[in-house]
């Protein structure tokens, strides 16, 4: 049976998942632990040393040619980047398809942002549950793209690769980074359809 004090920890770990701390906390750990595995790697794989040597073995790099040039293991900006063929992703470490290119690892990396800033359990709800399932009318096969999305958007403006920076797109998705850390107000917001089409579409992750 639990006792008070243990009831009142994991309450307050359950809250702290859902504040910036725990983003911040998570990333943190993620980026002091990326480097090294990617040391050790290294010794034992020519490719991986390769990639790394691209990039002179700082994992604060920010040429994002030498990263896409990589055909395993990198660094940009302090997170690990794993080459791998499939849909682009971010959480701790940016999964970036060999075809991707500059943009999407922006926006990858604006992921990461997303993620310390709005804690762990908000992002997973808010951010990663939407964008896995492509929630809404934001898709290549409507009027709104998949890059249209508010969520998606701020990703966008956090990872500095903006294509369209109008009022509309900036208000969509502050708006939705406010409402986010309710949780329950964003679920209304994956139905919700802006006003018009807010920027030229770009491929699908």
């Amino acid at each position: 049976m639990m006792t008070g004090s243990a009831i009142l920890i994991l309450t307050v770990i359950l809250i702290m998942l859902f504040t910036p701390l725990s983003g911040t906390a998570f990333q943190f750990l993620f980026y002091l632990l990326s480097y090294p595995f990617a040391l050790a790697a290294s010794l034992f794989s020519k490719t991986v040393r390769e990639d790394l040597k691209l990039i002179r073995f700082d994992p604060f790099n920010r040429d994002e040619e030498k990263v896409l040039k990589a055909r395993k293991l990198s660094f940009f900006k302090g997170a690990a980047v794993l080459r791998m063929r499939g849909r682009s992703g971010a959480f701790g470490v940016i999964l970036l398809d060999r075809f991707e290119n500059a943009s999407a690892l922006r926006h990858e990396r604006g992921h990461l942002r997303q993620l310390m800033l709005m804690g762990v359990a908000t992002f997973l709800i808010t951010v990663a549950l939407p964008s896995a399932l492509i929630l809404g009318p934001y898709d290549k096969r409507g009027r709104f793209g998949y890059y249209d999305a508010p969520w998606e958007a701020l990703a966008d403006m956090l990872g500095g690769t903006l294509h369209a920076q109008t009022a509309e797109f900036i208000k969509n998705a502050r708006t939705y980074y406010l409402l986010g850390h309710l949780i329950i107000p964003a679920f209304f917001w994956w139905r919700r359809k802006p006003r018009r089409k807010l920027r030229p579409d770009r491929r699908k992750r």
